[in-house]
């Protein structure tokens, strides 16, 4: 038997489930932001709770409390050296997103995950940022981590092409060309997803997208 009906009007509303491509990129840039930023509606899985505590560490604080993330945001060069290695889990946007972010500390950081994440080469982002004058290097020829970096005051700005399309990547130059002295060029393979530009423009900062040539 098949029933049919036929409806003239639908009412009410859902709820979207946050995204973590977004989600991660609001802790970074509400952390690093001058003043409090809240968050509605995040993404509460591992790998962005992740990113959450890394920021935490490195001297961010941050409420989660009745569905709104609320972040106390220390700006550029506020972050402080963590105590301890920095935690990525099994995030590989972690790692390399805030790799980016922590090319202009002035301090030594480790950053380490789980066996999966151990297994999963970082030379893609670890290649440009050491272009731009990071100490930043793994374990074999691919930089597996952990990670150890040491970044600069002194960053230098680049003009890279990606070899491969990766959001991750093409991010975490972003992140790493905001704190060099000059102008940065990066040139993606194809378009990725521009999560990371548009926030970056909604906090308040510059950058020109012509096609897959972004001006930083």
């Amino acid at each position: 038997m098949k029933l049919k009906t036929n409806i003239r009007h639908l009412h009410g509303s859902i709820r979207v489930p946050g995204d973590k491509s977004i989600s991660h990129r609001s802790i970074i840039f509400g952390s690093l932001a001058e003043g409090e930023t809240k968050v509605y509606d995040i993404l509460r899985g591992e790998d962005v709770l992740s990113t959450m505590q890394v920021f935490r560490d490195l001297g961010v604080e941050i409420e989660d409390k009745d569905e709104v993330i609320t972040i106390q945001g220390v700006g550029m060069d506020g972050l402080k050296a963590p105590r301890n290695a920095l935690d990525m889990g099994n995030s590989g946007t972690s790692i390399r997103l805030i790799s980016g972010v922590l090319a202009g500390a002035d301090f030594e950081v480790e950053m380490f995950g789980d066996d999966s994440l151990s297994k999963r080469p970082m030379d893609r982002v670890t290649i440009p940022l050491k272009k731009m004058g990071v100490s930043i290097s793994g374990q074999t020829e691919r930089d597996l981590p952990p990670l150890h970096l040491k970044g600069t005051k002194n960053l230098r700005p680049i003009h890279y092409e990606l070899p491969i399309a990766s959001a991750q990547v093409k991010s975490a130059l972003i992140f790493a060309a905001l704190q060099a002295q000059g102008e940065s060029v990066i040139i993606e393979k194809e378009c990725t997803r521009n999560h990371t530009e548009d926030m970056l423009q909604q906090f308040g900062g510059h950058l020109s997208v012509d096609g897959k040539k972004i001006t930083v």
